[in-house]
């Protein structure tokens, strides 16, 4: 038995240590095969020079570390679902009284787990927090930003003000919750997203769902959005994303129009939920106002 786990687990390491592999590749042909590409001095940004420093190499490691962490994440979160069905214990689902409540939304084919080490640092920090578990997570956007009002509706008080942070996917299902399901909620104060292809990702096509077509540079999803949202509701808007992210191809695209935009240095698409500098930036954003 023990021999049959070892075997799974280095499968699983050198799946996901493969896939980190073909990924950056991806992305570095893509940046070296622009047409507009023009290499800059080595000294002054090695990290699309194609000069494979330490530095790239220790943060594409440590990526790579990112992912195995967020795979035993997701696997605690699905363990705790599971011990909870058989024992038929149910989690309480009690309206939050509260004054302001942040709502944490994850990515692409992921559950709550991958938001529990950034719900500690908050929660740690004095705020009240909430995380979406999604439900159909292959779905259209629209569909997941309709669950997650009903989630809102279900979990928090009416009055309270919200903050909704998406991960990914994540971040595009809370633009499409604000533009088209939040409209008895006109205190959505705060939109924060993290690593969110907000124009798209070439890479849409290796995925799976439905929802992967709404990933596609161009869609008439992502066509449609940009024109819901193309006032200045949530009032406050923040967008962080890398220079060193192996899933938003090409990088640019997870710029978000009209938000505060910030862009952080060799981190990659997971390490985002996972890393104190990027929480450094979203706790000096919610303690602004």
């Amino acid at each position: 038995m023990a021999i049959i786990v070892t075997i799974v687990i280095c499968l699983l390491l050198f799946l996901l240590l493969g896939f980190r592999l073909v990924a950056y590749l991806f992305r570095w042909l893509e940046i070296s095969n622009r047409p507009d590409y023009d290499p800059p001095p080595l000294d002054s940004s090695p990290y699309f020079s194609g000069h494979l420093s330490f530095a790239v190499i220790r943060a594409a490691l440590l990526e790579s570390l990112s992912s195995i962490i967020m795979v035993a994440l997701l696997l605690s979160a699905w363990l705790r679902k599971l011990i909870y069905r058989c024992f038929r214990l149910k989690s309480q689902k009690l309206v939050a009284k509260q004054v302001s409540v942040i709502v944490l939304v994850p990515g692409y084919l992921m559950n709550d787990g991958c938001m529990w080490i950034l719900r500690w640092r908050l929660v740690r920090d004095g705020f009240t927090v909430r995380v979406l578990e999604p439900v159909d997570k292959m779905s259209s956007i629209d569909n997941q930003a309709r669950r997650l009002g009903e989630f809102i509706d279900i979990t928090i008080n009416g009055d309270a003000s919200l903050t909704l942070i998406g991960h990914s996917l994540g971040g595009l299902v809370c633009r499409q919750y604000v533009a088209k399901y939040s409209h008895g909620r006109p205190n959505v104060h705060r939109l924060i997203t993290l690593g969110t292809p907000h124009r798209g990702t070439r890479l849409w096509s290796a995925g799976i769902g439905a929802v992967v077509r709404d990933l596609r540079p161009g869609s008439s999803f992502l066509v449609q959005l940009e024109e819901y949202s193309s006032g200045q509701y949530p009032p406050q808007r923040l967008s962080i994303a890398s220079d060193f992210d192996e899933l938003i191809i090409p990088n640019e695209n997870a710029d978000y129009p009209g938000a505060e935009h910030r862009r952080v240095h060799l981190i990659g698409h997971f390490r985002l939920v996972l890393s104190a500098r990027v929480y450094e930036h979203i706790h000096q954003f919610l303690n602004k106002s």
